[in-house]
């Protein structure tokens, strides 16, 4: 019995809505960061701020709230990178602008129009569409190697330089350059198959990872490649490791998880994604066409620490909350002190103690006589002071500027408290890099610096109290 158009139909609706729910479900992971204004985010990259490029503006932003640092009214935006101060070098189609908390420049101008940009060494490597513009002591300069290349990435490993162009993939050397993986060009030198990124890490010694417009590609030292799951066709705009078995995927068609030991790739969800960053606590934070979206991943054993090991040989909050009070004598009880004596003020008179020659009249012969030297006492009270006191203004006067004093520096005690705590568990993760690990080590003295400026060095005097006991 055959098979009816209205049965074909059902079907069809059928895996539509199965389809659907998959893609919901997958979908339902991420979770959109908000306060970022809607639109579409090329690039994110993250230290102790989340920094996130759109096509006009640069965005840094930290607990959802973010600050516009960058607005491009003229030419839309490539690409960006930092140096190792936190500097950022932001490339649009035609200029180069140097960005940080005091200045913002425009460093450089470029005849041809830009892809990329990357800090390494002290050095700025910038991709064009005709070839590499160099920044080293200061002084930009063309490179002759690869002069006709449009480049679309670059990439380091063992002091090399790697370039991705839409030729092929290149190591530069110091008069010369080697293709060592080709692409593919139609008609009119149209490519038809060609490198978007080119990716490597700490993870993988022996391998570097191809983004292409038809999916993943594994190139060897020895010159050999081949295509990791052969079933997907996708462009690869970015590719990031979370460890040596994990690679996440930026894709036109969502986010993918490659495991390399078990030789699988996971559609995670999305669409359209452009480029990918992990945070402090090993959260994947996706750039997309529809904005910017945090996925909770499975962080490392040690990175999982129970707020009681944080808070082992530390002081309390609240003492160190007092001590700051006390330190800069703002303690409520200070206010209470003085409204207390105003009080016992009220029942003491006024006494007015003088030593001067007496006078005295005489009525008889009217006359005024003047006498020897003498001491006077007078004594007075103000009745209405036990009502009310004329200095009981002065005090609240006093009163609602130590408060807000109060209020300030505890405010700021808590908020260097708290991010010392995050800091110190940031540390006991054990895959940051040497250069991750001194910023946050630095970051972790100068909090406790501050800590002991609001308390007279009592913070560090009682953390080596606990740490003896």
């Amino acid at each position: 019995m055959g098979t009816t158009k209205k049965e074909v139909g059902v079907r069809w609706v059928y895996l539509f809505l199965v389809l659907n729910l998959f893609f919901i479900k997958c979908e339902a992971g991420f979770l959109k960061l908000e306060g970022i204004e809607k639109a579409r985010i090329i690039k994110v990259e993250v230290d102790d701020y989340i920094y996130a490029l759109s096509d006009n503006i640069l965005f840094k932003g930290k607990d959802n709230m973010w600050k516009k640092i960058f607005i491009s009214k003229g030419e839309p935006l490539r690409d960006f990178c930092q140096d190792n101060l936190g500097n950022i070098y932001l490339a649009s189609s035609s200029n180069v602008y140097f960005i940080n908390d005091k200045r913002t420049e425009r460093i450089f101008s470029s005849l041809e129009e830009i892809n990329c940009i990357v800090y390494k060494r002290g050095k700025i490597f910038l991709g064009t569409k005709q070839g590499i513009y160099l920044k080293e002591k200061n002084k930009w300069r063309k490179l002759s190697r690869l002069s006709e290349e449009e480049v679309l990435s670059f990439s380091f490993k063992k002091n090399k330089v790697l370039v991705a162009t839409k030729r092929g993939v290149y190591v530069l050397e110091k008069n010369s350059s080697k293709r060592i993986f080709k692409g593919e060009s139609g008609e009119e030198d149209e490519s038809l198959f060609y490198p978007f990124v080119i990716y490597t890490d700490k993870f993988h010694k022996k391998e570097i990872f191809l983004g292409t417009n038809q999916g993943i590609f594994f190139l060897y030292e020895n010159k050999k490649f081949r295509k990791f799951s052969p079933q997907y066709n996708f462009s690869v705009r970015c590719i990031k490791a979370k460890n040596k078995n994990n690679l996440y995927l930026a894709t036109n068609k969502g986010i993918f998880k490659v495991n390399l030991s078990k030789n699988t790739t996971t559609y995670l969800g999305l669409k359209d994604a452009y480029w990918l960053a992990f945070n402090h606590s090993g959260e994947l934070i996706v750039a997309t066409a529809k904005g910017l979206f945090l996925k909770k991943e499975e962080g490392r054993g040690n990175s999982l620490v129970s707020l009681g090991a944080l808070l082992r040989n530390e002081p309390s909050i609240r003492e160190i909350q007092k001590q700051a009070l006390l330190y800069n004598d703002i303690s409520p009880q200070k206010i209470n002190s003085w409204k207390k004596r105003l009080r016992w003020r009220a029942l003491f008179p006024t006494v007015s103690l003088d030593y001067n020659k007496t006078i005295n009249y005489d009525s008889g012969s009217d006359r005024f006589y003047v006498g020897p030297h003498d001491w006077g006492v007078s004594i007075s009270w103000d009745v209405g002071d036990l009502i009310w006191n004329t200095y009981e203004k002065d005090i609240d006067v006093r009163s609602r500027l130590t408060t807000q004093l109060r209020i300030n520096i505890l405010d700021d005690v808590n908020s260097l408290y708290y991010e010392r705590l995050r800091i110190k568990k940031d540390l006991m993760r054990n895959d940051l890099s040497a250069e991750e690990r001194l910023k946050k080590e630095l970051r972790l003295k100068e909090i406790t610096a501050s800590l002991d400026a609001y308390t007279g060095g009592y913070f560090s005097c009682r953390l080596n109290e606990l740490k003896k006991k």
